[in-house]
């Protein structure tokens, strides 16, 4: 006669508990995955290939620019997989037009990871945010105006950067620029209308035609490049 052993309630309540902090821990795991992946993390990415696009034009006296693209030459896809960026100079001796850059040797392209573009300038005409409110004060009308204000922004971030799934034509093959000595140049080498000098940079996270997250990355006029961080005081 065989005889079976079952789990007892302790036994069963020790699963159950360890299952519940393994959830917690994952749901952590990815909740901070999510977070380094969205549009304020790219901002990070941006910031070094910015710096990196100046400190070669210093470095090796030559003119660069960084391209943002979210499609590959001759490609024919329509569907959004994400912005990559390209760092491009001018050979010493070479003349100063926009034909003449090349990839800089053993710098590879950078993806943004996937849903993540770079749009160039700042959409315009924003929704006046609702006003501010004292702490603990928050009824639940204020609630819904902030709710509103957050769904109008994104609205007005979708019509900026997309049409329908495509991103739009301005923000697929623009540039930022550097001149020899790490400055922007006076007169701009690529034509203008390709050049980002519209105040900074749009990031935004698209799913089908939505856009679900932004971020913006500022270009600080007065501060020998503009293309840093700038905070109001």
């Amino acid at each position: 006669m065989h005889r079976y052993r079952a789990f007892t309630l302790v036994e069963m309540l020790a699963v159950v508990s360890i299952m519940l902090i393994l959830l917690g821990v994952t749901y952590g795991i990815f909740t901070t995955l999510a977070q380094q992946t969205g549009p304020d993390a790219v901002l990070v990415t941006l910031q070094a290939a910015v710096h990196n696009a100046r400190d070669y034009a210093a470095s090796a006296g030559v003119p660069t620019r960084l391209v943002f693209r979210c499609t590959p030459e001759g490609s024919s896809s329509t569907q959004l997989e994400s912005s990559y960026m390209l760092l491009q100079y001018i050979p010493k001796g070479e003349a100063l037009s926009a034909q003449s850059f090349e990839d800089v040797p053993g710098w590879q392209p950078a993806a943004l990871p996937r849903g993540l573009f770079v749009c160039k300038g700042y959409p315009t005409n924003l929704p006046t945010p609702p006003s501010s409110v004292a702490s603990g004060d928050v009824t639940e009308a204020q609630i819904e105006q902030y709710q509103k204000y957050e769904q109008q922004v994104l609205d007005r971030l979708a019509s900026f950067a997309l049409t329908t799934r495509k991103l739009k034509s301005e923000h697929d093959g623009f540039c930022v620029e550097f001149g020899a000595a790490g400055y922007p140049p006076a007169v701009p080498i690529t034509p203008p209308n390709d050049v980002a000098d519209e105040g900074g940079l749009t990031v935004v996270r698209v799913t089908g035609e939505r856009v679900l997250g932004y971020a913006f990355f500022p270009f600080n006029t007065n501060a020998g490049t503009r293309l840093i961080f700038s905070f109001d005081e």
